[in-house]
């Protein structure tokens, strides 16, 4: 059997083994294949230093290589993971149009979801009137694209529309793999919330914490903080959305950030470590001598004293680990994405009550115990159950189910 996932917006990445748990497949006897479609849908974004060439990546610039490789494997055993399932545009309606032409299933697979404005006050679970609701709205949205579709040809704005909302019905999957209760909105057409071909898989999440928890892997010694770092200077999800980066002066954010750690390593007496973030691009020294790690943050939050973290979307793990943490953000952040970042952090707070530490405020420094946030069982509980649960149960407790156990 050969499981090859398609990324439809992301580079293939050192990290993936880890991350989508391909070594387990091959353990299995799987044969594993990544295809990836970023440069047909962006065409001018540069490559990341840390993407991989390996073997078994394949790149998807255009119609013509997605054709030529599905002639290369047609007669082979196939099972197509297209990943994220939410971005449901023409490259990815056009992708899966061509896997099933083919004669080859494919499975949608969510995203880990995340805090912000757009799922935070949805219900849960989601009703059957509530989701009728959202798909009236969408084919209000239809129509009022297909007038200006006739009048102006705004043909993208139609497109926008009808894919996510037709694409679905018109090329089904064989499975919607689905990684928390709340990633059914992330369905392009929320009728499908419904479907029996939805099924609750471990999140990412929950995987590495599992991974992590069972590890005898030390990568530091003796007592330390962890800064999860986001690569606010350089991350390229934001530069691939066409949105400026959260923070302009590079060398101003590692001075204060420099003077963030030296006051919590007074304060705790152990130093801090920074657990890079897989895209990030650092030669070294940006945060003074202190150790920089890739590929560690699940082991490192285990581990660690105290989370000092901005939006990741580790907080499923340092919330699973029941590490206190340190929420921060610089008010740059909300001069450059005004419509991202403010809304981002206060929907963190409705979960955790917690105070969040501006690094610009460097006056503040002296009073930084005051911004910790401890472990609160509640809030926990409650982000837990609805971000990263995925395959549990209801009583609350876990489950494992993994992709290789529905295509086998």
């Amino acid at each position: 059997m050969k499981i090859i996932y398609i990324f439809v917006r992301r580079h293939c990445y050192t990290y993936d083994d880890y991350m989508f748990g391909l070594d387990y497949y091959k353990k299995q006897g799987g044969e594993i294949e990544r295809w990836s479609a970023v440069r047909w849908t962006f065409p001018n974004l540069e490559d990341p230093l840390n993407v991989d060439n390996s073997y078994n990546c394949y790149w998807i610039n255009s119609k013509q290589d997605l054709i030529s490789n599905l002639e290369r494997v047609k007669y082979e055993q196939c099972v197509f993971i297209v990943y994220p399932y939410h971005a449901y545009e023409y490259i990815p309606y056009t992708i899966r149009k061509y896997i099933r032409k083919y004669e080859f299933e494919f499975l949608n697979m969510t995203e880990d979801e995340v805090l912000d404005e757009s799922n935070i006050n949805f219900p849960m679970p989601m009703s059957k009137k509530y989701a009728a609701q959202l798909f009236f709205r969408k084919i209000i949205a239809l129509c009022f694209h297909g007038i200006l579709f006739f009048k102006y040809k705004h043909r993208a704005a139609l497109k926008n529309i009808w894919y996510p909302t037709f694409g679905p019905y018109i090329y089904r999957s064989k499975y919607n793999l689905l990684t928390s209760p709340i990633s059914v909105y992330g369905i392009p057409n929320c009728l499908e919330a419904f479907s029996k071909r939805n099924v609750f898989i471990n999140s990412m999440s929950y995987d590495e914490y599992i991974i992590s928890k069972n590890s005898v892997e030390k990568p530091v010694n003796g007592r330390f903080i962890v800064y999860i770092d986001d690569f606010v200077v350089g991350h390229s999800d934001f530069i691939k959305l066409g949105m400026s980066l959260p923070v302009e002066n590079s060398n101003m954010w590692y001075h204060r950030m420099r003077l963030l750690f030296d006051t919590l390593e007074e304060l705790y007496g152990c130093p801090v470590v920074v657990a890079a973030h897989p895209k990030a691009e650092y030669k070294g020294g940006e945060f003074g001598s202190r150790s920089i790690f890739y590929g560690k943050t699940k082991l490192l939050i285990r581990d660690a004293e105290l989370v000092v973290i901005e939006f990741s979307t580790t907080f499923a793990v340092m919330a699973l680990f029941k590490k206190p943490f340190l929420q921060i953000y610089s008010t740059e952040y909300f001069r450059r994405l005004p419509n991202f970042f403010p809304t981002v952090y206060k929907n963190f707070q409705i979960f955790f009550h917690n105070k969040q530490f501006d690094v610009e405020k460097e006056e503040e420094l002296a009073h930084i115990s005051d911004y910790v946030t401890q472990y609160n069982e509640e809030a926990y509980n409650a982000y837990i159950c609805r971000y990263v649960l995925g395959a549990g149960t209801d009583d609350g407790k876990f489950k494992s189910q993994r992709i290789w156990e529905l295509i086998n």
